[in-house]
């Protein structure tokens, strides 16, 4: 198994995966809608584990992943969740499988939505009800 990173890794990520919205990538890890200029391309599973643990180098030949550089290894994600995960795995590893497919975010971001706007309404129809009363 190959576990050195390449020197074209961020081009063949591209190569291979288009924007989700409006030539815009969400970040694997938090949700955030980003510029190409501004993905870092992330090593899902970090090259380093890899170097070290031969269980995860087995793990990712039983995935069919035989180069740590393979594009089902690489996830987009914003300069501060790459900076955050680190070599870490764990529930890093559930937030990105996760995080890739676009209905995931769409789904998530929707939800808040209405759980703002409801809120909202909840919060307008408490301070009409305030107005009333005190007239």
């Amino acid at each position: 198994m190959e576990t050195k990173r390449s020197t074209t890794y961020r081009k063949t990520f591209f190569k291979n995966t288009r924007p989700a919205i409006a030539n815009r990538y969400f970040c694997t890890y938090c949700g955030r809608l980003l510029k190409e200029k501004d993905v870092t391309v992330d090593h899902l599973y970090p090259i380093n584990v890899a170097q070290k643990s031969r269980r995860l180098r087995k793990k990712l030949k039983r995935k069919g992943i035989t180069d740590i550089n393979d594009i089902q290894n690489l996830v987009p994600a914003c300069k501060k969740c790459n900076s955050r995960k680190g070599k870490r795995m764990g529930i890093w590893i559930l937030r990105g499988k996760l995080g890739r497919h676009k209905a995931y975010w769409i789904a998530r971001h929707g939800i808040r939505l209405m759980a703002f706007a409801i809120i909202m309404i909840m919060l307008l129809q408490t301070l009409n009800n305030a107005e009333i009363i005190h007239f």
